[in-house]
């Protein structure tokens, strides 16, 4: 099972300020099993870089691809540990 972060928004500061702490909060409590979209695609303020922005909410194709190659890079992670002999972290509900 996998879980990924929030993608940009254009929002407020307070707002983007609480989508990079939840990001944050995620990464750390899923670590491995944890698809990390927003820093792929976020500027330094927490927008949506402009080369994946279709319309200030959704991924343009471009974004898309980034997206795919974050879940590729995660899934080769597994991968990788499985072929090593490690388990990988379970989350409990």
């Amino acid at each position: 099972v996998y879980i990924s972060t929030s993608i940009p928004r254009k929002l407020n500061p307070t707002a983007i300020r609480q989508l990079k702490e939840q990001r944050t909060r995620t990464l750390n409590r899923f670590g491995a099993n944890a698809l990390n979209f927003y820093d792929r695609l976020a500027d330094a303020n927490g927008l949506y870089k402009p080369q994946y922005n279709a319309d200030d909410v959704h991924p343009n194709n471009s974004g898309h691809q980034v997206l795919f190659e974050e879940v590729q890079r995660v899934l080769a992670g597994d991968a990788s540990a499985l072929r090593g002999g490690r388990s990988r972290t379970t989350v409990s509900q």
